[in-house]
This record gives structure tokens, sequence and C-alpha cells, in this order.
């Protein structure tokens, strides 16, 4: 028993040199990595050098010290060291691929393919040899041989689709789109449910010129050959890529009918087409689904999307460049929109108390808002909303709807009270809280309680970074640098309600007074901008441009002369149609103003206008 006590404790004595030895290795080791990785290659090279020639069988040590001869151009040292590890194994695949790309980096190409394809003859029918020898060709953008051993592998696998995907994707790299094409849909033969896959590869190329016509003639020809439903599937995501709503409706009835699905092609088509802003198309689509489904279990919903997007059509038709881009405008009732309104009527007759009728409700209640200009039938409108559902998805927005109904009736103490159930509402997301919560400070302003107004002012600022605490830091910095004048703004606050209620002379009126006050400073600019603002929301433009140009030619400081530049673009873009002039403006404010909040928004116009303007040439 003591001699094997003592054999133990003498091990253990032996075995301590080559343990420090080891630690030493590693320290060292870790040494060079930190040289090689501030660029320092010759002294990481000595070191990994030396602890190389100590233990060259390890792997670590062997692939850091190849790593920096070839970091180092030194490519015989490197080929070197790779063909002594490689002779020992030939079978080791993975020494294969590095010893040939070494071949291939020093520029002898014949000497690399010849390595790898030596390498895939020792075992021809494991796939994984080669996927670990075609990834090493194609990291070395050596696509063409990468290729060619990808379908080596193809021809000697059981998993096909991996090199497949694999094939077509170095062939789209070498822009022959025709051959990528051709092997994404050779995936359909072998697994036809695989049809996503095929998308989402596809649609990195599909919208080069060209491209999408040579994939609707391979899927054609592939149809003729073999009736598989995804090739409706595909031509139809096709046609939708290619922004073709008719072709593409007719692909999903097509599929539809061919799957029997009662209406759900054509219903998720109507989708599609409505988030793709083809509101005429989605329109289509689910006046299909109700009149030859209307027991489909789509047909709720479509009644739903058809009103939702013909109220869409209207308002492209009315309101996005006539009157979206003015800072303040006033409504022009449609008379279109009660045809719409009938459309959300017949939901709410049809599916009494249900998810539907409530967005039918809040969709009526807005389109009598903010497109006819009836507050009291929308204010009726959301508190039959509020009562018929009191716990439903809209309510929160529908306290909102109320609150700026009373804000442009002039009742603030009205307007608070739904504000501050908005914020009692647990469901209420913290933006919607949020928003009440400057719309209630806005409201004490409003009413010339400016300290209480700033207080509430910077707690919104201090707890957001959204629009919102950008419009909360604008009004505290109006409240704090003019509160000693307190008479001045009172006044400026009753032109700021007014402009909330639309009353946009009224409040011009009292904004002049504002702008003649030359102790005002910072307000008396706004001011000034302000009465602008009120011209171009009476449709007075030509006054309006005539002010603005005044704002950026005075030489007095104005910090609101970026926002008259882009304004005064805006006119001249939307309001008076030259676009000459528009651009002038907007590049005026791109080269003045370099860090503006409106250099997107003017560069996107100017982008607008330039490729407008050449396509009329």
């Amino acid at each position: 028993m003591k001699f094997k006590l003592f054999l133990l404790f003498a091990a253990f004595l032996l075995s301590i040199p080559v343990f420090g030895q080891s630690n030493e290795l590693f320290n060292r080791f870790r040494l060079a990595q930190s040289y090689e990785q501030t660029g320092n290659l010759e002294k990481a090279k000595a070191i990994f050098e030396e602890i190389y020639q100590t233990e060259p069988n390890n792997f670590q040590f062997f692939e850091a010290l190849h790593r920096v001869y070839v970091r180092s151009k030194e490519f015989d040292k490197a080929i070197s060291i790779a063909e002594k590890r490689y002779q020992i194994n030939k079978e080791d695949v993975n020494l294969a691929g590095i010893l040939g790309s070494t071949y291939y980096q020093k520029g002898d190409e014949n000497k690399a393919y010849e390595v790898w394809d030596n390498a895939l003859k020792v075992n021809p029918n494991s796939s994984v040899n080669y996927r670990v020898i075609g990834t090493y060709a194609a990291e070395n953008r050596a696509y063409e041989k990468a290729i060619e051993i990808y379908k080596k592998g193809k021809e000697n696998s059981d998993n096909k689709q991996s090199f497949i995907i694999d094939i077509a994707y170095l062939n789209s790299i070498l822009m022959r789109y025709d051959e990528a094409i051709k092997e994404y849909l050779s995936i359909l033969d072998e697994q036809p449910n695989q049809v996503a896959v095929v998308k989402s590869r596809m649609t990195n190329f599909i919208n080069r010129d060209g491209i999408f016509e040579k994939a609707v003639n391979q899927i054609e020809e592939k149809f003729k050959k073999n009736k598989n439903e995804n090739y409706y599937d595909l031509m139809a995501w096709l046609y939708i890529e290619n922004q073709n709503f008719e072709k593409a409706f007719e692909m999903h009835s097509k599929l539809d009918e061919f799957r029997g699905n009662n209406g759900s092609e054509i219903y998720n088509f109507a989708l599609r087409a409505y988030n793709n802003r083809a509101f005429e198309a989605a329109s289509n689509a689910y006046k299909f689904i109700i009149e030859k489904y209307p027991n489909s279990p789509f047909a709720v919903n479509s009644k739903l999307g058809f009103a939702r997007t013909n109220e869409a059509v209207l308002n492209n038709r009315n309101f996005n460049s006539d009157e979206i881009w003015k800072p303040f405008y006033k409504i022009n009732p449609a008379k279109e929109f009660n045809e719409v309104i009938s459309s959300y009527e017949e939901v709410i007759k049809l599916y009494k108390k249900s998810a539907v009728t409530d967005e039918a409700y809040f969709r009526i209640g807005t389109i009598q808002f903010e497109r006819l200009n009836d507050l009291d039938a929308a204010k009726n409108t959301f508190e039959n909303l509020i009562e018929i559902s009191p716990v439903g998805t809209f309510v929160v927005q529908a306290n909102l709807k109320l609150a700026e109904i009373e804000m442009q009736k002039g009742n603030l103490n009205e307007a608070e009270n739904f504000y501050k159930k908005v914020i009692e509402i647990s469901r209420s997301t913290p933006a919607e809280k949020n928003a009440a919560n400057f719309s209630l400070a806005k409201i004490e302003f409003y009413k010339g309680n400016f300290d209480f107004s700033s207080k509430m002012l910077n707690s919104i600022i201090d707890a957001f970074t959204d629009n919102i605490a950008n419009d909360a830091i604008e009004l505290s910095l109006i409240i704090n640098t003019n509160k000693k004048d307190s008479v001045s703004l009172d006044k400026f606050a009753k032109a700021e309600f007014l402009t909330e209620q639309k009353k946009f002379a009224e409040a011009a009126g009292i904004y002049s007074e504002t702008a003649k006050n030359e102790n005002l400073l910072t307000l008396r600019d706004l001011a000034e901008l302000r009465i602008a603002e009120m011209y171009v929301a009476e449709n007075e433009l030509l006054k309006a441009s005539e002010l603005l140009s005044q704002i950026i030619t005075e030489e007095k400081s104005n910090i609101h002369k970026d926002k008259a530049y882009f304004l005064l673009g805006d006119i001249y873009n939307y309001g008076l149609k030259d676009n000459n002039e528009a651009i002038k403006y907007y590049e005026k404010l791109l080269a003045i103003f370099p860090n503006s909040l409106y250099l997107d928004a003017a560069r996107e116009n100017i982008n607008v206008l330039k490729n407008k303007m050449s396509d009329k040439l």
C-alpha cells in the first residue's frame, strides 16, 4: 500500500513541469494572439513559430501560424506546414480545404483545384466532403469551381435541396439568373411544399430588369409538364412583386379554386394588395369573396375590408396631395364618403356586437370627423361605440377622438376629461398615455396656466424620446423663454387655441399682433411663421410665399428659417405646381441648414420631382 502511494506521488511530481510547460505555451499563445489582433504580425509570427515547433500536432497552434503566414503573404511557408499535416491524414477534408485555399490565394488555381479534387476522390460518396470543399472554394470566390463541386455533391446526396440552394445562389452572384431560377424551381420537383423557400431565395434578385419575365417563362414551362398548385402560388407571388395586381388576382383565384379553399387565397391576396396600397385591387378581391363565397368564414372580414379599402381609395383621391402637405388645413367635406359609411353600417347590421362592428363604428366616426367635418355626428358615433363596447379594442382611440372633437369645438374642460380617461384605462399604450398627457399640457397652456403646463411638459420630456417629446420640448421652450411677458404669451396661446379649432383667419390676426412686438424675439419669429401657415391653410398661397420670402431674406435671425424654406418648397411643389422653384428652395435648405429636421423630406421631394420631370422629357 505504501509502495502504491509512493508511485502516485512520484507521478504527480513528474507531471508538474508538464503542466507548467503547457500553461506557459498557452500564455505565449495568447500573447501572440494579442500581437496579431493589433496588426503586429512579425511578433505574432515569431511566437507562433516557437510554440508550433514545441507542439506541431496541436491544431490550434498550426491554424494560428498558418493564418499569420497567409496574412503576411508567405504562402510557401503556409503551404509547407499545411502539406506536412495533410500528408499525415489524407482523410481530413478540412485540411485539404485549407491547403487548396492556400494554393488559390498564392495564385496557383490549378494546384488548388487538384488538391480539392483529390480530397473528394478519397470518399466520393460523402456529401459532407462536397459541402466542406465547396464552401472553401466559394469563400475564395472560386464560384465556378464551387458550383462544379456542389453539383457533384447533389448527385451523391439524399439531401439535394441544400446543394441546389447553394448552386442557385452562386449563379445569382455570377448574374446567371436563368440558371439560378432553374435550380430554385427544381426544388419543387423534389419537394413541392418548399415554395416558401423558393420565394425567399428569389426575392434577392427577382426585381432586377428582365428577370421577372424569365422567371414567369420558366414557371409556365414547368406548369405545362406538372400541374403543381405551388406554381400558381409562385406565379401569384411573382405578380405581386412585379406590382401587377390584376394578374396576381387571377393567379390567386385559380389557386383558391385548385385547392378548394373557399376564398382564403383571395382573402390573403386582398390583405397583401391593401398592404401594398393597391386599394382598387384589394377592393375588387373583397367584393369577389362577398359575392362568390357569402357563407365563407372570410365573408365577415371581407365586408369590413371592402369598406376599409374603398375608404382608402377615396382618401388617396381627395386628400393625399391636395391638403395633407399643409401644416394646417381645413376639411372640405367629400360626399363620396357617405357611400363608405353605408358599407360600414351594413357590417354593423349584419354582425352586431362583434370585433368587426367595433371597427366599423370607429371608422364611421373617423370619417364623420376627419372627412365630413360633422363634429356632432362623429361625437355621437364614438359615444355609441364606447357604450356598446366599453372594454373593446377601440375604446382608447374613441376617447382620444372625442377629446379632439371637444378641443375643436372649444370645450377645453370636456376635452380634458376624455384625455384623463385615456390615462386611466389600463389598456392604453405608453404612446397613447403620452399623447394624452401632452394634450393636457397644451390645454393648461391654452388656459394660461403656464407654470403648471411647463411642469407637465418636463415630465413628458424626461420620460420619453418620441415625436411627442420633441413637441413637448418646443412648447416648453416657448413658455420658458416668454413667460416674463405673460400678456403676450397669453395672446399667443389664444392664437394657438384658435388654430386648434381651425379658425385660421382669427388666429392670423392675433399672430400678427405678436409678430409686431420686437421685444419677443423667438415668439415673434414663430408668430411670423404661423401667419404664413394660416395663409396656407386658407389657400392664400401667394400671400404665404411672399411672407416666407421675407422671412428667409431678412437680415435678422429667425430660428425657423429652415422650416420657411421647406414650406416654400412645398407651396411651389404641391400648391403652385412649379417644380423648378420647388427644387430651388429644397436645395437651398440642404445647402444652408445641413442639420435641419427637414433634410430627409427635402431630399425625397427633390428626387420625386426630378424623376417626374425626366419622365416628361
